[in-house]
This record gives C-alpha cells, structure tokens and sequence, in this order.
C-alpha cells in the first residue's frame, strides 16, 4: 500500500481554526488577556487528539489550544505581600540598600492605571515614592527624574 500524502500545513491551520471557532467554549472572562472565550475542556481534548493524525497536524494543533490558555492574573494581586518581601526580606534583594532609589514606576500596561495604595504605602515606609501607570514616555521619565 503506497503511503497516503498529508495535507499542507495552511490547508490543516485552517480546518483546525475552523473547529476551534466552532468548539464550545465558556463566555468572555474579563480576566483573559487575549480578550477571547475559553475552550472548555472537552474542546481542547478534542482538538489535541487531533495530533495522532500526523506531523501537520501535530505542528498546527498546539498554538490554537495555547492561544485559548493565555491568561494573566490580576496585576495587584499579592503585590503587597511580594514588594514587603523585597524591600524586607533577610538575606535576599533588598531594593531599600539602593540608597539613590527615590521614586519606583509601575506600569501597569493599557487602559486606566491600576493603583494599589498598599503597596505605594510599602514603598512609602521606606522613603521611596510609588507610581502608577498605563504607559511612560521619555518625557515622563525626565520629569520623574527632576523631582
């Protein structure tokens, strides 16, 4: 028996995108970076058993159920608990022997900053000034520095 010849790889990307449009999935999670549904488990089963068909699909399979897992967490989420830690731990990083450290910048990426005072009030109990925001230009930076 002659061996059976594979699909291109395009030609799988896009039957496999077909299905994973078509997969049943969970509604909009406000916490999902990618801005997209979920995959529910079944689905995503489905989809990586889709890569016993051969190596095209084995190749295509895994960034469609990737991209479906891509999440962040929340930015302030034990940020508290983590800088305390940095600025007060024995023996590890201690930013406060930065003697020059006057001023920390936390970007927080797009949209509306997010601000957590306690954690600008951890920065504050060791002299150095905490702020906020969603982008920084050069400009800011300067202005940051003449303060």
């Amino acid at each position: 028996m002659a061996p059976s010849q594979s699909l291109p790889l395009e030609v799988v990307e896009l039957i496999i995108h077909f299905l994973y449009v078509n997969s049943t999935s969970t509604a909009k999670e406000s916490l999902n970076s990618a801005d997209q549904t979920f995959l529910d488990q079944s689905s995503i089963k489905q989809l990586l058993s889709l890569r016993l068909l051969g190596e095209p699909w084995a190749a295509a399979v895994p960034k469609f159920v990737e991209s479906s897992l891509y999440l962040t967490k929340p930015l302030c989420d034990n940020n508290k608990a983590y800088w305390e830690a940095v600025l007060n731990s024995a023996g590890g990083p201690h930013l406060k022997e930065a003697i020059n450290l006057k001023t920390f910048i936390l970007i927080t990426g797009d949209g509306d900053p997010i601000k957590d005072p306690e954690v600008a009030k951890v920065f504050e109990a060791h002299g150095i000034s905490c702020h906020f925001r969603s982008e920084i230009s050069h400009t800011d930076i300067l202005a940051f520095m003449k303060n």
